[in-house]
């Protein structure tokens, strides 16, 4: 459960001060999922000639997983089919590069288990017949009652001919998450564990939340300049509006500076939280004021969900010239932690102040 794991967190090693974050209600910000007057097309199944599509999930980090739902959904949409959610494996056993535990609670975080058909109801009640195909081989598949299952490493594209052989669709999914974003923060207005406000960290100050990838790929430990930059950028911009501002940092290591990044511990008021599950650093970040990437597909995941925090966005670590990930709400920062509109993060940093302080009137 994850309210379980949240009353285990006691986090921080900082200051040398603990700091724990406040317990959830398993129901709170709970709602009922939309019923079938607004369900978009890939919701919806044509009892004449039921067609379904899935891209299966992936036994790798969360970020993946989150694109395997994304694209598969998209891909709904390109076959004109209903999509199907693969849950025929319990997530919470699938191996992962970041613990067995990585992906715990994470569909309820996204309720897409509340709000698309599962693959174990489908199988029940349609037995439809399955194919296994590329993504490009998708398309050519008729019929009804079908079910195309399709993997996240089937992708071509003109321009990569010369590799000879499929590749992961991220690369050529121009614009995916962009276009997928109003389905997913329409899912999260009405998760079942949706947070308040206040649920993780204090209203009454600005919150800036750190993500710091970890494990297989120590994303920018090379380059304490990126950190540097934007801390000193940030604090600033607290300085200048008089505001208060506090800062946490997440990462999969526990209660201590991760082994790579021990230059964090430069940086005043550097708050370190315990191992939280993917799904408790997302719920957490969603209610943060800034939230500072460093180029993870996890934390895009906090994109796609909810526009409030002002994202501070370098280029995903699989190279500028991804585009799938790239939503419109984020503020470019460069390898080296320069901003590209320092002026535009300030004002929306207090722009997010007055919000939250007229909210609490």
């Amino acid at each position: 459960m994850i309210s379980a794991v949240i009353a285990a967190l006691l986090a921080m090693c900082a200051a040398g001060r603990a700091h724990a974050l406040p317990m959830r209600s398993a129901h709170s910000g709970g709602a009922r999922a939309p019923d079938l007057r607004h369900r978009l097309q890939h919701q919806t199944i044509n009892e004449t000639c039921p067609r379904f599509a899935t891209v299966r999930l992936a036994p790798q980090g969360v970020g993946h997983l989150f694109f395997d739902i994304v694209a598969g959904i998209d891909l709904a949409h390109r076959l004109n089919a209903t999509y199907v959610l693969d849950d025929a494996h319990d997530l919470r056993d699938l191996e992962s590069l970041h613990g067995p535990e990585a992906y715990e609670g994470l569909l309820d975080v996204l309720n897409v288990k509340r709000t698309e058909h599962g693959m174990a109801h489908v199988d029940a009640t349609f037995n439809p017949t399955h194919f296994d195909a590329t993504y490009d081989e998708a398309q050519h598949i008729a019929g009804c009652n079908t079910c195309v299952k399709v993997s996240d490493m089937s992708c071509s594209d003109p321009k990569n001919i010369s590799l000879g052989r499929p590749f992961f669709c991220h690369v050529v999914m121009e614009g995916l998450y962009q276009r997928m974003r109003p389905v997913f923060m329409t899912k999260f207005m009405s998760s079942p564990v949706r947070p308040r406000p206040d649920q993780y960290f204090d209203p009454r100050v600005t919150n800036i939340a750190w993500h710091v990838r970890t494990g297989d790929a120590n994303l920018l430990s090379d380059r304490p300049s990126y950190f540097e930059n934007v801390y000193d950028t940030i604090t600033r911009g607290c300085r200048m509006l008089s505001i208060k501002c506090r800062h946490h940092v997440f990462s999969s290591m526990g209660a201590q500076v991760p082994p790579h990044f021990q230059f964090l511990t430069r940086l005043d008021g550097m708050t370190f939280y315990r191992r939280l599950t993917a799904a408790d650093t997302v719920l957490a970040m969603s209610t943060a004021d800034v939230v500072v990437e460093s180029g993870s597909s996890m934390t895009a995941i906090v994109r796609m969900l909810t526009d409030e925090p002002i994202f501070v966005t370098p280029c995903p670590k699989e190279g500028c010239r991804v585009t799938s990930y790239d939503t419109a709400n984020g503020i470019f920062v460069d390898g080296d932690g320069k901003i590209e509109d320092v002026q535009h993060l300030h004002g929306r940093m207090q722009h997010s102040f007055y919000r939250k302080r007229m909210a609490a009137v």
